[in-house]
């Protein structure tokens, strides 16, 4: 994902995430950092890193949770870890 800093939310994540979410989804590189992922939202983002486990190689997570309050962030972060 490219673009500017964005704080995402869930329905924005889904729509955002759609074509890693597909079923026939197989990314070799993934690139979040320019989105600020919260607890719904990481959600989606770990589903998506999960859809494409078995061909992803790089995954660009810096500063994903960029401008969230601290509680959120590490919340965020465990739930895109667990992946």
């Amino acid at each position: 994902m490219e673009g500017a800093r964005e704080v995402v939310n869930k329905e924005r994540a889904e729509s955002l995430l759609a074509p890693l979410l597909a079923a026939d989804a197989g990314y070799v590189r993934v690139k979040l950092s320019t989105k600020s992922f919260g607890a719904g939202s990481a959600d989606v983002a770990a589903a998506a890193l999960a859809n494409n486990a078995a061909t992803l190689q790089h995954a660009d997570l810096s500063d994903i949770i960029a401008g969230r309050p601290e509680a959120v962030a590490l919340a965020a972060l465990t739930t895109v870890r667990a992946t």
